[in-house]
């Protein structure tokens, strides 16, 4: 059976997608979009469920990176560690590995939480020099996040005791927030030029860069899910989906977190109903894609391939994964 959910990447020997998967038994996977398996690799242990590509080497031939509970590895195409990597660690990693590449320009920064610590690391798996971040009074709850608004770039770390931590490239505060937050499970996004998320209390909580405080009700908050970014807005509660402005009654099912999938020049919002294993896709003016609902039961992954077309995988039974194209 799958342990973790598969995830596209990109093969950047033809320009198609692969398929990874982990197995409950921590065998990793990657199988070609048609199914042809490439290798498998017995790990010791779960790997985090965020799995990235880099080229490290800045060449065109990309890498995989993940964590696991105590060491972060880089494996390249063929599933073998990428020297210096892997980077092992006495304490455990609390987080899944953030990875940012500020400029767009493959000088990766790989950010690894400690409970209420953060380390950064270059490409060489060196300390990143300037980097100095002074430990949270209480643990981090979810993975630092880069946001770039109005040509900054900030770092947000959210922590247990209410605080939400704004920094800048060197881990330095940048933002000072007003107010704590009660946070919920959701992420925090860009919207409009602020950061946003969803409180405790199931409100969106929108955040300006001088550090003011803004909790907007919703007018469906049951439950209330949130994705997001600059230009579109997505929230989820029980069966009503709401793009931007324009409202959706989605039949009564069990849905996965929505996800924006923003390919090319086109915008995809994806849920998925796992009781009635539906995954179901919009397009930004919330109109339900042609060929949608297909069978799925899980959240999806998409990727855009060379040539223009779109690849959707998802968990079909509790040892498939299934391949779309659209």
């Amino acid at each position: 059976p799958i342990g973790n959910l598969p995830v596209l990447v990109k093969n950047h020997t033809n320009q198609q997608s692969d398929i990874l998967v982990q197995d409950i038994e921590n065998v990793f996977y990657l199988y070609s979009s048609a199914g042809d398996l490439k290798w498998k690799k017995q790990m010791d242990i779960r790997i985090a469920e965020e799995i990235h590509q880099v080229d490290l080497f800045k060449n065109g031939n990309l890498q995989l990176a993940f964590n696991t509970p105590n060491a972060f590895h880089v494996l390249d195409r063929n599933g073998k560690p990428v020297k210096p990597f892997p980077l092992e660690f006495k304490d455990e990693i609390s987080q899944p590995v953030s990875i940012f590449d500020y400029d767009n320009n493959r000088n990766y920064r790989f950010v690894i939480t400690q409970k209420n610590d953060v380390l950064m690391y270059d490409s060489k798996g060196k300390s990143v020099r300037g980097f100095d971040f002074e430990k949270t009074t209480s643990e981090i709850i979810q993975s630092p996040k880069h946001i770039r608004l109005k040509n900054k770039d900030y770092i947000v770390i959210p922590e247990s005791n209410g605080k939400l931590n704004i920094n800048s490239r060197q881990g330095k505060s940048r933002i000072k927030v007003k107010e704590k937050i009660d946070f919920s499970e959701n992420e925090w996004y860009q919207n409009k030029g602020k950061f946003v998320s969803v409180n405790s209390a199931n409100n969106l909580v929108f955040v300006d860069v001088n550090g003011n405080v803004e909790e907007k009700k919703v007018a469906f908050n049951v439950n209330l899910q949130l994705a997001a970014t600059e230009n579109t807005l997505v929230t989820l509660s029980e069966n009503i989906l709401v793009i931007n402005d324009t409202e959706i009654n989605l039949d009564y099912g069990l849905y996965t977190q929505p996800k924006i999938f923003e390919l090319g020049n086109k915008t995809y919002i994806s849920v998925t109903d796992t009781q009635a294993q539906r995954v179901l896709v919009f397009d930004k003016n919330a109109a339900l894609l042609s060929g949608f609902p297909v069978y799925g039961n899980s959240a999806i992954d998409m990727r855009i391939e060379n040539g223009g077309n779109v690849v959707l995988t998802v968990k079909g039974e509790e040892d498939v994964v299934l391949v779309y194209r659209m």
